[in-house]
């Protein structure tokens, strides 16, 4: 499959903007597609959450100075390491049994309820 990636979200100038895919499945992150093109493909037989997540890195120009001529080398920066972190629990966290126990508990009462007023209408 093509994603096709915004218009809106092209580079602005001076900068490289490289986009990935990420698709979160069962609480683990992949990362399906890198470029820097308006289109990435993918493939995925899952049904997950997939993200459009994009980075800018400044374009450096080529300087040449004259005055140093004894280092001819520049230094070229390490790539970036990216990890992919945990996704982060954005919902509300409810035990479960205090559920289940909360509505058992309502339910007998509502039960012994009833049954006093059925015993004193008889």
């Amino acid at each position: 499959m093509t994603v096709t990636v915004p218009a809106s979200l092209k580079a602005p100038a001076g900068f490289t903007r490289t986009f990935r895919i990420i698709r979160v499945h069962n609480g683990e992150a992949t990362v399906l597609a890198e470029g820097t093109g308006m289109s990435l493909e993918i493939s995925s037989d899952k049904f997950s959450s997939y993200f459009l997540v994009y980075r800018d890195t400044k374009i450096e120009e080529a300087t040449n100075t004259s005055a140093d001529t004894s280092s001819n080398t520049q230094s070229t920066p390490a790539p970036a390491q990216t990890t992919v972190a945990e996704v982060p629990k954005t919902g509300e966290y409810m035990p479960i049994a205090a559920l289940i126990m909360l509505i058992l508990s309502m339910t007998g009462m509502v039960m012994v309820i009833t049954g006093l007023k059925k015993k004193n209408h008889i």
